[in-house]
């Protein structure tokens, strides 16, 4: 029971920065569609160069993309937390970014009349995966309050900080991050 209400006081220390996350995050997906819509060429040489990224995950088997896919979002998140350090800026840079793309996916996949596969191909794991962007990019965020806090108003605990958020990230982050990759491989496909 003391590893839940640990963790759980934990999650609610971050409530500002996941409601920054948040509303940073669902702007972000309007801003990749809205950009998207008013340029269709440049979006879809953006998901050329997606696809170009990710080909050596959608041509292994199934074991190897779970693990590819698992080490890649493990690896993501943990930048996502630990480059916080930097005023919290890459983990504001982070949600923006995959927002922008879930976006402008949304964009090109209604061009086709195919909305209902981007949805099927998304929320299998994306009810996991997305909530566990938003709160390492939450982190992050306030790994970074701490940092300006530190240097500027001379206050604040940096490493105790980090070791917090890493130690989220390795019990709670960490588990849902596999079950998500479990998700993306054997049980999205059976949606589109």
């Amino acid at each position: 029971m003391n590893y839940f209400k640990k963790h759980k006081e934990y999650f609610l220390s971050l409530k500002q920065f996941l409601v920054i996350s948040s509303a940073l995050f669902v702007f972000s997906i309007i801003y990749g569609y809205l950009s998207a819509q008013s340029s269709p060429e440049e979006a879809k040489q953006a998901l050329i160069k997606f696809e170009k990224v990710f080909e050596p995950i959608l041509t292994s088997g199934a074991l190897g993309q779970f693990i590819l896919i698992f080490l890649n979002n493990a690896f993501s998140l943990f930048l996502t937390i630990i480059l916080g350090i930097i005023f919290g800026i890459f983990p504001l840079f982070a949600i923006f970014s995959n927002g922008a793309l879930i976006g402008i996916f949304a964009f090109l996949w209604g061009q086709e009349s195919a909305l209902k596969e981007f949805f099927l191909g998304i929320i299998p794991h994306g009810i996991i995966e997305i909530p566990l962007l938003i709160i390492s990019s939450a982190i992050g965020m306030k790994i970074g309050k701490v940092v300006i806090d530190k240097v500027f108003k001379k206050k604040g605990l940096v490493n105790s900080e980090i070791k917090l958020g890493l130690n989220f990230f390795v019990k709670v982050v960490l588990i849902f991050t596999l079950i998500a990759a479990l998700i993306e491989v054997f049980i999205t496909p059976l949606f589109i």
